[in-house]
């Protein structure tokens, strides 16, 4: 049996002011990074085999304090990125709100254009690299603990994908700064849920603990 430990990056700068970060590396807040701690001492008391994250700055940073509690190998992959808005990276939230709005096609299928560096992104192609990174846990046959630290899109389209729903689905699922989902694999090759969006190893310091922000 093989466990995913899911952990959402911790609060940024851009989280608080509402900018749309995507795949640009993002700056935690000195509460991201003690939320990063929190969420280390807390896995501290599992065995852990090993971690992957996204190799922007803002999960790296965030893995970077949970090992001052958990000391294993680590690795990043790109494929956990958070999803790429294109030409909206850098600007409000409301603002690429508004665009799919202005649009008429639906959020799921809406492709921001591209920006200078990063293309834009449809839901398709984040639930693809998603899919890509859990069927290759499936795949390993290997009994481990794996901790994967990323984003909360990413988080959002694996949890449609272990409950098997359409990828238009993703919105029902919150996943906070810092909180933990779990999967683990299942005899028949499937994946269930052990915990979703838990922060309850914030709830000692009301600081980390909120308020909630957005996704992006």
């Amino acid at each position: 049996m093989k466990q995913i430990i899911l952990l959402r990056h911790g609060v940024t700068r851009e989280n608080q002011d509402a900018v749309i970060q995507g795949q640009t590396d993002g700056h935690l807040t000195e509460i991201g990074r003690r939320q990063g701690r929190a969420a280390g001492q807390h896995l501290s008391r599992r065995r852990i085999d090993r971690a992957v994250s996204s190799d922007l700055a803002r999960a790296r940073d965030t893995l970077t304090e949970v090992l001052v509690s958990v000391d294993v190998p680590w690795s990043t992959d790109v494929r956990l990125r958070e999803r790429s808005f294109g030409s909206f990276h850098g600007r409000l939230r409301d603002d690429y709100v508004q665009a799919v709005r202005d649009s008429d096609i639906p959020a799921h299928t809406f492709r921001p254009p591209d920006g200078e560096d990063l293309i834009g992104e449809d839901y398709t192609m984040v639930h693809d690299r998603a899919a890509s990174f859990l069927n290759e846990m499936l795949a390993d046959p290997g009994d481990e603990t794996v901790l994967v630290v990323t984003h909360g899109g990413i988080v959002r389209h694996m949890l449609a994908y272990a409950h098997r729903l359409p990828m238009t689905e993703v919105s029902r699922f919150e996943t906070d700064n810092a909180s933990i989902t779990e999967l683990q694999t299942t005899e028949d090759g499937a994946f269930e849920i052990v915990r979703m969006n838990d922060t309850s190893h914030l709830s000692d310091d009301p600081e980390l603990a909120g308020p909630r922000l957005g996704m992006i």
